[in-house]
This record gives structure tokens, C-alpha cells and sequence, in this order.
């Protein structure tokens, strides 16, 4: 959390100037700071005409933190997404190796059954 830089209370409806820096300030204590000074809270620098009424380098920190915290949630969606993907992909692939294995031992297994079969039905007649 932020800390306003004229009156140093941690709040989450700071806003951000970018002068010589990025500050966050309360838009009350800027207000006020702007009633009394016309230069930069930290350097002093005279502010230009166009910072005078309300300075257009201010954004609002808790959108800027919102927008944050929303591309970290879907850079880890997409990350959970691609892991995901690798891992029902490795599972495919090892549940398909083992159906072919199983199905390639079934075959062979069956021919040898048969083979056998036929061996015995041949020697059978031999036997009597």
C-alpha cells in the first residue's frame, strides 16, 4: 500500500504524479497544495501551466493496481492452461503406449494359444 507524500497516510485512493518522479498523493492534499504552491511537492521545480488546475500526468493507483493484479491472474491462467495441456498430453500419450502394449500382448498371447491349439490337435491323432 502507498503512502500519500504530502501528509504520509497509507491509503488505496492515492493517486500518481509523475513529475520528476511517481509520488501518490490524496487529490484533497494535492487540491490543497496547489491552492498554496504552484511547484512540484517534491523538487520545488515551478509546475507548468498545464499542472495548475489538475496535473494530466495523474492517474488513479487503484485502477493502475486492478490492471495489475488482472494481467497476473491471466498470465497465470495461461501458464495453468499450458501446464494443463503438457500434462493431459503426457497422460495421452502414456495411456495410449500402455492400450498398445496391452493390445500387441493380447495378440501374441492369442496366437500362441492358437498355435498351441494347433499343435495339439495335430499331434492327437498320433497319440491314439
Amino acid at each position: 500500500m502507498q503512502s500519500c507524500i504530502i501528509c504520509l497516510e497509507e491509503a488505496a485512493d492515492l493517486k500518481q504524479l509523475k513529475h520528476c518522479g511517481v509520488y501518490y498523493v490524496h487529490n484533497k492534499c494535492y487540491k490543497k497544495w496547489k491552492s498554496k504552491n504552484n511547484t512540484c511537492i517534491v523538487c520545488r521545480e515551478q509546475l507548468a501551466q498545464e499542472y495548475e488546475d489538475e496535473p494530466c500526468a495523474i492517474i488513479e493507483v487503484a485502477q493502475h493496481e486492478e490492471q495489475q493484479q488482472q494481467q497476473q491472474q491471466q498470465q497465470q491462467q495461461e501458464s495453468f492452461q499450458e501446464s494443463f495441456q503438457e500434462s493431459f498430453q503426457e497422460l495421452h500419450y502414456t495411456i495410449i503406449s500402455t492400450l498398445k502394449f496391452r493390445l500387441l500382448y493380447s495378440i501374441v498371447f492369442l496366437t500362441m494359444i492358437i498355435l498351441i491349439m494347433g499343435i495339439m490337435t495335430l499331434s492327437m491323432p498320433l497319440l491314439f
